[in-house]
């Protein structure tokens, strides 16, 4: 009995040194980051405008406008970002009911929409990023950004409607020009895609008032001269940099520290980075096989999986290193047109992604990227879109001047309606222009680089057919609201 009672007190101080072995491996040398860096002071610095002057940031007008921005309801919702271009649409094209509702949301925002106003009259917008972690990604607050982007639709509709009787305050347009101008220049990704949303939502605006009503050339004139006096500028190159920084600052949340520079990938501070915040929309959270694309199909589990991330991940080394070269790259690139970069038979997508090639080699850096290529595109269609516009404010006032339109835009340099003539960044020449019997037409070849005589869809995502910015098409049939199956509010700024 006695040596029994010793064996079981022996197994049961075994089992003890094994729990404690065991405990003492999950917790005490259980893999770490090391968050040594503070990129977050970096970026600040980085972003931080030269002689800043407080005096000339808008930032706390904008802070001002969140808190006075009223939302819309759904079914105006559902026409203004989700179901229709709403640059193609007019107040007459709303039925009683979307009109109400756009009467209410326009009144409701009148301090709101003031604002745009208020902020073009400010030459910056910087605020000093700050969180307890020092998380730069966390902090830079995108869905504030789509808030921003209502608050200037809203002052564009506002237009609009008074525009119905009042043509000439198609001129406050360039206030929201203004607007997108400083956003984008602060050097941050985020900012930038607002800031080129914006100016998309403002030269369709001006061509969609165009379209319906008749302005005085002396106010077309004025337009015009802004846009040619304001070059779309993008600081193209500082965002890269800080871009970046928001890179290196994820990946020493999510990589163990040796010392060195170097360290391997923790499984755990992955799901937890990567999905931070980030499900479906509908509360749940997206699984590491939803969210990893370049990955081996083979892996069945998400402890295959994360043995795999733990051993045949890219090292943190590897990673930055990767990240630096994809980044260099795309600031030299992004100043060549696509046309430039498909006659040297690439594109700024093979460019970049023959960086981390093949991608289940690079897995970390990969899934980390967003599209670099199409923001350099986007940079290209902004400015096409810019002097595209200026161009048709120009064959207004040439027609208004000679009851004709111009036979080509060389007559327009010639006759000094236009300064130059508006390049196509999807060929080696300006974009088509041709008089037509009901008016004219003027486009781009867009994406597909071929000249279709003007036929494409309104989109430049569309890689079939011409991008035309004149005529104006007429929106589509505007559809009901369906039952959606997340709420709207929840949907992601795109």
């Amino acid at each position: 009995m006695a040596e029994k009672k010793y064996k079981l007190r022996l197994i049961k101080q075994v089992l003890i040194i094994l729990a404690v072995c065991i405990f003492v491996k999950i917790v005490v040398f259980k893999p770490r980051p090391n968050i040594a860096i503070d990129y977050m002071a970096t970026f600040n610095e980085l972003t931080k405008p030269e002689n800043y002057d407080p005096s000339q940031n808008c930032a706390d007008i904008l802070k001002q406008a969140l808190d006075d921005y009223t939302e819309m309801q759904a079914e105006l919702w559902w026409v203004m970002v989700f179901n229709n271009d709403d640059l193609l649409i007019m107040p007459s094209d709303l039925d009683p009911v979307l009109s109400s509702q756009l009467s209410v949301w326009l009144d409701s925002n009148q301090s709101a929409s003031a604002s745009v106003k208020k902020v073009s009259e400010k030459k910056i917008y910087w605020e000093e990023l700050s969180r307890s972690d020092n998380n730069v990604d966390l902090a830079l607050y995108p869905n504030l950004l789509s808030t921003y982007q209502l608050i200037s639709k809203a002052s564009l509709w506002r237009i609009k409607v008074e525009a119905i009787y009042n043509p000439e305050v198609i001129i406050n347009v360039t206030q929201n020009l203004r607007m997108a101008e400083i956003f984008a220049n602060t050097g941050s990704r985020t900012d930038m895609l607002l800031a080129q949303n914006i100016r998309v939502q403002s030269y369709g605006a001006i061509r969609c008032l165009l379209k319906h009503k008749v302005v005085e050339s002396e106010i077309l004139a004025q337009l015009q001269q802004y846009l040619e006096d304001n070059k779309p500028q993008v600081a193209y190159e500082k965002m890269c940099a800080t871009e970046k920084l928001v890179a290196f600052d994820r990946f020493q949340r999510i990589y163990t520290d040796d010392g060195k520079g170097d360290g391997k990938i923790i499984p755990s501070q992955y799901k937890k980075v990567v999905l931070n915040g980030r499900g479906t929309g509908r509360g749940e959270s997206l699984s590491l096989f939803e969210k990893l694309k370049n990955i081996p199909r083979n892996l069945r589990s998400e402890i295959e999986l994360s043995k795999y991330l733990a051993n045949e991940c890219e090292t943190r080394k590897e990673a930055e290193d990767k990240v630096s070269e994809v980044y260099d790259k795309a600031s030299k690139i992004f100043k060549l047109t696509p046309y430039q970069m498909k006659a040297q038979e690439t594109s700024y997508k093979h460019e970049l992604l023959m960086i981390c090639w093949p991608p289940q080699d690079y897995p970390m850096v990969s899934n980390f990227f967003l599209s670099i290529d199409y923001l350099i595109d986007l940079i290209h269609i902004i400015e096409c879109e810019h002097y595209a516009t200026a161009a048709v404010l120009a064959i207004f006032r040439y027609k208004s001047d000679h009851e004709t339109f111009p036979e080509t835009l060389v007559k327009l340099v010639e006759t000094g309606y236009l300064k130059s003539l508006p390049m196509d960044p999807y060929s080696d020449g300006p974009l088509v222009y041709g008089r037509t019997e009901n008016g004219f037409v003027l486009y781009s070849l867009g994406a597909d680089f071929d000249d279709d005589n003007g036929k494409g869809e309104h989109n430049w995502r569309s890689k079939d057919g011409d991008y035309v910015f004149w005529p104006v098409p007429d929106p589509k049939k505007i559809e009901p609201l369906p039952i959606p199956e997340t709420p709207l509010y929840n949907l992601s700024f795109q």
